[in-house]
């Protein structure tokens, strides 16, 4: 039982709360009344002031806004940062990162990022140092030391010394591994005189040494476990290869099931402990495609930052893109070979006709985008060039007589005759558009004195077993001088020898005086001594014209961004791109001005 008085007691308080709750309900009531509804009515006589107010705060907001956008400029810009992935499509194939071994476009650009060498250039072309600090000539100009970094690391962490140069070194001069760089190096000594100082040894004095030591070093505690003879077919070549480049081997993949749509993707990440400091790229990405069609359209699409190894630029198909574009002058030569062995060029007066024939403007006119002009052996970036001893200028008249003083005669058909002789050759070149264009211009013009040129282009894997067995006529080809003059290798009788190594003197030409020339030049280190030293070969070279040069090649690039740190002058190759990708940024975002 519940006590009466307790009872009571709780039904006078809930009679006192319900009282509360209803006073609160109506004070409520009068207060919505008086504060809200009673004004709202009121806000009728004064929206005119309210909208005022409003619109004034609204303008104050775009104000400020419109305000900021426009100060940013001066506090912010758009700048290069470091970071993010870089991709590069580039045209060929990958097969081998070893330096020992690379060849190509793709396996140099490849071996250049992953591994050092001794020497490289920079951004004008200009030898410095890269494992190594410096070197000294000894007096005789037979011994260079070499002075190494004690800051180089291996990918793997091992340190880098003396002996790993002395393996690469005597690994190439070993005819077992088969390096295609054998011979450049087998009469060369190379000796470690401490763990970072080597001397190299050479048997006679030559000038331009210091520029073969430009190849890449490979580990002597990695290779050295293997047998030389399978150095070669490696594992370590493509698989793991270990550098202490400015990036590391990360992952090889392989897509596409037939050959023409096949690619090579080469994953590398940026190495921590590169010597020169870390590089700016987070991630270098190289993607091997087969044809240019491929390659342009995966740079439309946006699949590649960069494409390289374009012959030349399909405005058609890149007009639907904005793309910056580098055109690098290459320190080498495109010309036309005559070999001077085949009966139709035997004659001096024929050759220098057809020299004279060519007008070389109208050639360089044919292929789309610009070309530097070439007319010597030489370049004129070149100590000893001599712009009063180039080949023989254009001057058709003076070609036809040159001709017809030789009993060349016209014939019924537009050709020359003479005994019973049409004066007609084969004139073998690449297939690619550059060409295509050139070998056109250059068939025109000799047809118009009265020369049958057939014209034969061929695949890169066809001419390159023409040219190493010599099987042509004529050939129009480039090739690679470097920034130091000496140009024995293609001009010295020796060279022209079938038992010659490379066999680069492609017009077989043969001149006691321009071999005295060219060895005694190779050999002097003083710049005004080199270039009286070549003055009888250019001479020579000019009155026999067993050439016809025509222009510089070109490297053509092309990126959607500006590629900062990218901007060489003049390049030795196509790779050389990559000695300074350490420096590239691509990736941009908005940071404080400075």
């Amino acid at each position: 039982m519940i006590d009466p008085k307790l009872r009571l007691k709780w039904r006078r308080r809930i009679r006192k709360s319900k009282k509360q709750v209803a006073e609160a309900g109506f004070g409520a009531d009068v207060r919505l009344e008086r504060y809200v509804l009673r004004r709202v009515s009121r806000l009728i006589t004064v929206r005119r002031f309210v909208l005022t107010w409003i619109m004034l705060l609204v303008l104050v907001m775009v104000g400020l806004f419109v305000q900021s956008r426009q100060l940013i400029p001066y506090y912010q810009e758009v700048r290069a940062v470091s970071g993010g992935t870089f991709r590069e499509g580039i045209l060929g194939s990958f097969t081998n990162a070893n330096p020992l071994y690379a060849s190509g476009s793709v396996d140099g650009a490849v071996s250049k990022l992953v591994f050092s060498s001794l020497f490289k250039y920079d951004k004008f072309n200009t030898l410095v140092g890269d494992l190594a600090t410096h070197f000294d000539v000894s007096d005789d100009g037979t011994v260079y030391t070499v002075y190494l970094r004690d800051d180089v690391y291996w990918h793997d962490g091992e340190q880098f010394t003396s002996d790993d140069v002395v393996f690469t070194y005597q690994t190439i001069s070993n005819p077992d591994a088969r390096s295609p760089l054998f011979s450049s190096w087998r009469d060369t000594k190379v000796e470690a005189v401490d763990d970072y100082t080597v001397n190299f040894t050479i048997p006679t004095p030559f000038v331009a040494f210091s520029l073969a030591m430009t190849n890449g070093i490979v580990p002597e505690h990695v290779l050295s476990q293997e047998s030389v003879s399978q150095l070669r077919s490696s594992t370590f070549n493509s698989v793991n290869p270990v550098g202490t480049g400015p990036f590391e081997w990360d992952t090889l993949e392989v897509v596409g099931l037939s050959q023409d749509d096949r690619e090579e993707r080469i994953a590398l990440d940026a190495y921590e402990d590169y010597h020169h400091g870390r590089a700016q790229l987070d991630r270098f990405v190289l993607r091997t495609f087969r044809s240019e069609d491929r390659l342009v359209s995966s740079f439309v699409t946006r699949d590649v930052d960069a494409v390289a190894g374009l012959d030349a630029i399909s405005h058609e198909l890149l007009a639907k893109v904005d793309y910056n574009q580098y055109i690098i002058p290459l320190t080498g030569q495109v010309g036309v070979f005559f070999k001077t062995e085949k009966p139709v060029f035997v004659e001096k007066a024929v050759r220098q006709a057809l020299v004279r024939s060519i007008d070389t403007a109208q050639v360089l006119e044919a292929i789309d985008g610009p070309v530097f002009a070439s007319d010597s052996p030489l370049l004129p970036i070149h100590q000893g060039y001599n712009k009063e001893l180039t080949q023989l200028p254009f001057d058709k008249e003076k070609a036809v007589t040159l001709l017809e003083e030789a009993g060349w005669k016209m014939g019924d058909e537009g050709v020359r005759v003479k005994e019973g002789q049409k004066l007609s050759f084969s004139l073998v070149a690449i297939n690619s558009a550059e060409a295509r264009a050139a070998t056109q211009s250059l068939q025109q013009q000799w047809s118009d004195i009265g020369v049958q040129v057939e014209v034969t282009l061929q695949s890169d894997s066809d001419i390159r077993s023409t040219i190493a067995n010599h099987e042509f006529e004529a050939l129009m080809h480039g090739i690679s001088i470097g920034i130091d003059p000496d140009v024995f290798a293609f001009w010295h009788s020796s060279q022209a020898d079938i038992l010659a190594e490379d066999r680069l003197n492609f017009s077989e030409y043969s001149s006691s005086v321009a071999d005295d020339a060219l060895e005694s030049g190779r050999t002097r280190s003083g710049d005004e001594l080199r270039s009286v030293k070549y003055e009888p070969f250019l001479e020579a070279w000019r009155e026999d014209a067993p050439a016809l040069m025509l222009y510089q090649p070109r490297f053509i690039y092309l990126s959607h961004q500006e590629i900062a740190g990218f901007h060489p002058i003049i390049m030795n190759a196509s790779t050389d791109r990559m000695y300074t990708a350490d420096k590239w940024m691509s990736h941009r975002q908005r940071v404080d001005k400075l």
